[in-house]
């Protein structure tokens, strides 16, 4: 596979309860959060999409660089990864990413991607661990052959991203620096990120 066959999928189908205003339009350093998200991916991949119900509520912020698929069951990004390879079948790698990272960094994502050809042909899934030792699935790569597992799981009603995870075999990256996994979920990790911006 070239080393360039990388499709980036951004999540921003949350209700961002906890926060009490939408996460991907949160500003930090004068930039929305899905914005800065898009930026950094579209140096990686060629077609950067991103998944939403509020299709409308972000058009504004971007040129064509970005394409859209619809997240009408707003289900978390288990759902929203399922639903993008109904939509958009590939066999590429997909880079899915929460659209709220705000320590991002292009450097780091390049890293992986030059890892991608390694991996064993056994493995559909590339993620590094978070500091409690799980998976981080929206913060990672995977095959667009996960489909068929995808769609199996959620026919016998299941949504959760752990248990899945738990069924396939996990290529783990190494993450240089564990910041990268923090996302901002309540105002309290907001206030946090402004003063460090």
């Amino acid at each position: 596979m070239p080393e360039n066959n990388v499709v980036s999928l951004i999540v921003a189908g949350g209700q961002s309860r906890r926060m009490g205003q939408d996460k991907a339009l949160l500003i930090v350093d004068g930039v929305p959060l899905l914005q800065r998200t898009v930026a950094i991916t579209s140096q990686l991949s060629k077609v950067v999409w991103v998944s939403t119900p509020w299709r409308k509520e972000y058009e504004y912020l971007f040129s064509e660089q970005v394409q859209w698929v619809d997240d009408s069951l707003q289900q978390g990004g288990l759902v929203a990864l399922a639903e993008f390879l109904t939509v958009k079948p590939i066999d590429e790698w997909i880079l899915l990413l929460a659209c709220d990272l705000p320590y991002l960094k292009l450097e780091q994502l390049q890293k992986w991607k030059q890892q991608l050809t390694q991996i064993p042909e056994s493995c559909d899934v590339a993620l590094v661990k978070n500091a409690a030792g799980f998976y981080e699935p929206l913060c990672g790569f995977y095959r667009g052959t996960v489909a068929n597992s995808l769609e199996k799981y959620r026919k016998e009603g299941e949504r959760s991203f752990q248990k899945w995870l738990a069924t396939e075999m996990v290529f783990e990256l190494v993450l240089d620096d564990l910041t990268m996994l923090f996302n901002c979920n309540t105002p309290e990790d907001f206030a946090t990120l402004k003063a460090q911006f």
